[in-house]
């Protein structure tokens, strides 16, 4: 059903208020279109304070007026970085868009953004299924990639795309 009302992601007006920095605005027009051409693993290598959470911000919004997610899952290492998601992200630029922090298993599944930190996730991985969202956003990446958290990358089945200022 999605499928049907998607449009390509690059057709997509780019919104200056998320994020108005040209190479913010190069790095999502490159992944808008790989994703076009059916990619859905990518990482974004940003220094720190150049705006990866804007960055991803502005690719929630292209995906969802693309009708290319549904659902979306920002997942943090941290408690204060899966709140600034919340709070600076997804209250700034998606007012009007439910959304949630998944602090147990039991979550509001009605909302199409949701928070979460590693640890959490871990914890409450079976109550999802593996086509719960569509996209997923991995902030500091570095840090879940190896060990018990990548057990959450491996079991979604979703566009992921990796966030750090660490190359890896």
């Amino acid at each position: 059903e999605l499928q049907k009302m998607q449009v390509p992601p690059t057709t997509i007006k780019i919104d200056e208020n998320i994020a108005g920095r040209h190479y913010q605005q190069e790095a999502i027009k490159k992944v808008a279109e790989w994703i076009e051409n059916k990619k859905r693993e990518f990482l974004l290598v940003m220094a720190t304070w150049t705006g990866k959470t804007r960055t991803a911000m502005w690719l929630i919004d292209i995906m969802i007026k693309s009708k290319q997610a549904q659902k979306v899952l920002f997942l943090t290492d941290r408690t204060a970085l899966r709140d600034q998601a919340y709070d600076d992200g997804f209250s700034v630029y998606f007012k009007s868009t439910p959304k949630t922090k998944i602090e147990t298993w039991k979550t509001d599944e009605n909302a199409r953004l949701f928070s979460a930190t590693y640890q959490t996730m871990i914890n409450y991985l079976d109550e999802f299924s593996s086509w719960f969202f569509d996209l997923i956003i991995i902030d500091e990446v570095h840090r879940s990639i190896y060990g018990e958290w990548k057990a959450i990358l491996d079991h979604f089945d979703a566009i992921k795309v990796w966030l750090t200022a660490t190359p890896l």
